[in-house]
């Protein structure tokens, strides 16, 4: 007879001996036909995969992070540059991919992320299913259900965005954090390696290294000076190269696009051309009501997260998580603060910023765990059938998501993403059949065409006034950029093709579907390039 654990938090959250469980397999079985699945529908570059995919690749081709665009905000970059640093995103994703693209000879980056995605996947999968304590820890075993079946983590576990890897480096920072008093010198090593890899992978994560430092500085007399140098050790080791990049490219071993989005969306900076480069700037004076559109945009993007933690976990296993809190209050409450550290930092982070569906994914893996407490605190007592029943509900909840047409959840309603991406792909594939020339990207769907660059290959340049609104007078933007690229084609859509044949009117139109437009430029308004050769800049035609 196995004898059930006295602590309410049934290894998920602690560290145990683990001991295989006979409905592990089964699930996981379950777990790996909906990956796979997975992996089949997820056929679209979507958002910031494109940036990825495109970054990968180049590594393959050239051993460079970089975008093989016009495409950056830095002041390291010159204007007349046709390729630009990674900025957007930490490197390591890419650099990932991009490693295995080269081993294998392949430049076709896509697979490779959805590969990466899967791999983290089902790294989240093994973390739980080898922490299961007994064969009748049903904490665990709804928890394990939970992360296998939910629709967000099994589309994430495919979709080549590292977001699967944000929950579980989160649930991982939980974890470690919760073995406190009885931490290990091997648990230094992780954390150190968490601290270091988590914000190389995205931003936000940089509340792991944040939380790691708060909790032990608050905990320090358990804390050996050989515990805390094998943390900044390891960290140190894994986190040089990233600062090391970060130097050389951006004048800062700290460097983080996320800035320029905040205060640009919020009103305090300004994106466009400045001088020799493509970057942002601070305004002189911050626009009207600049603070009440911050306090706002934050108290938006809190309610639209809760919204969408609702959406994603559904009332069964949302119930069930406050349950588990509960039991975790009332076991430690001290403890309980501190394991949900990494994660408090992980919003503080992201809700400034306008809500992404995307954000909610890495809250759901520590969510189905506490869920799972909630489930075995109930099922150990005389609520056991309302336990269950929230459990029934939570596993319902999810099934709907399988049958809508797409089951990708990147964004919120992808349907009209997967609508545009089928009629960008045939304009997209015909003009990498033309003659080779610099593409300006200017549409208002598909990140102003960023997506078709993966497909066209043509070198591409990114219209600035797309990105941001506030030009006033963005056909100058056009027209400069066109100049001074030497502009062959302009990517247009239905919404900005009047405004692209006002701002070329000599333009003609050389691919189009009614969606998507490909518009070419006459050879003189690709004369007089200030970043061309001084023999190059009179072109024929």
């Amino acid at each position: 007879m196995v004898r059930p654990t006295a602590c309410p938090e049934h290894g998920l959250l602690v560290g145990s001996r683990t001991r295989p469980a006979p409905w592990v397999v089964g699930l996981l079985l379950l777990a790996t036909a909906l990956r796979v699945s997975s992996f089949e529908w997820n056929e679209r570059l979507q958002g910031d995969v494109s940036l990825f995919a495109l970054t990968t690749r180049n590594f393959v081709q050239t051993g460079e992070l970089r975008y093989p665009m016009k495409y950056e905000f830095s002041d390291q970059v010159d204007y007349c540059e046709t390729q630009s640093v990674a900025s957007m995103h930490p490197p390591l994703f890419p650099l990932a991919a991009g490693a295995v693209g080269r081993a294998i000879g392949t430049d076709d980056t896509f697979p490779l992320l959805k590969l990466l995605s899967a791999i983290g996947g089902a790294a989240l999968l093994l973390l739980l299913a080898l922490r299961t304590r007994t064969t009748v820890d049903h904490g665990a075993m709804v928890a394990l259900a939970f992360v296998c079946a939910s629709p967000s983590l099994v589309d994430f576990s495919a979709n080549g965005s590292p977001y699967i890897w944000s929950g579980l480096f989160l649930l991982l920072a939980t974890i470690l954090i919760g073995r406190i008093p009885n931490t290990r010198k091997a648990d230094f090593a992780l954390a150190g390696a968490l601290a270091a890899l988590g914000p190389q992978i995205h931003s936000a994560l940089a509340s792991i290294p944040v939380a790691f430092v708060v909790v032990g500085a608050l905990e320090w007399r358990r804390v050996s000076l050989r515990d805390a140098s094998i943390f900044f050790g390891v960290a140190a080791l894994l986190a040089a190269p990233y600062f090391t990049w970060n130097l050389v490219n951006f004048g800062s071993p700290l460097y983080s696009y996320s800035p320029h989005v905040l205060w640009t969306n919020l009103g305090f900076a300004q994106e466009g051309i400045w001088g020799n480069v493509i970057t942002w700037r601070w305004l002189d004076a911050p626009r009207d009501g600049a603070s009440a559109v911050t306090l706002r945009t934050i108290a938006e993007s809190t309610g639209e997260t809760l919204v969408g933690l609702f959406r994603d976990g559904g009332p069964g296993a949302l119930a069930l998580a406050a349950a588990g809190l509960i039991v975790l209050f009332r076991h430690n409450a001290r403890g309980l603060a501190y394991r949900f550290v990494p994660l408090a930092l992980y919003l503080g982070l992201v809700l400034p910023f306008f809500f992404r569906d995307r954000f909610v994914v890495p809250l759901l893996p520590l969510t189905y765990v506490v869920a799972g407490i909630g489930f075995a605190a109930g099922w150990a007592s005389k609520q056991r059938l309302l336990a269950g029943a929230c459990a029934a509900i939570a596993l319902a909840w999810m099934v709907p998501a399988y049958f809508e047409s797409p089951p990708t959840r990147y964004y919120l309603n992808d349907a009209p993403h997967s609508e545009a991406y089928e009629a960008m792909l045939p304009i997209a594939r015909r003009l990498a059949l033309l003659p080779t020339g610099t593409t300006l990207g200017y549409s208002n769907t598909l990140a102003g065409g960023i997506e078709a660059v993966y497909h066209h290959r043509q070198p591409f340049v990114r219209g600035r006034s797309h990105s941001s609104p506030r030009e006033e007078h963005p056909g100058d933007v056009l027209r400069k950029l066109g100049r001074d690229f030497q502009v062959r084609y302009v990517w247009a859509d239905a919404f900005t093709k009047g405004e692209v044949q006002e701002i070329f009117p000599n333009a003609t139109e050389v691919l189009g579907n009614g969606a998507f437009f490909v518009l070419e430029l006459p050879p003189e308004a690709r004369t007089g390039s200030v970043c061309a050769p001084e023999q190059d800049r009179l072109l024929s035609p």
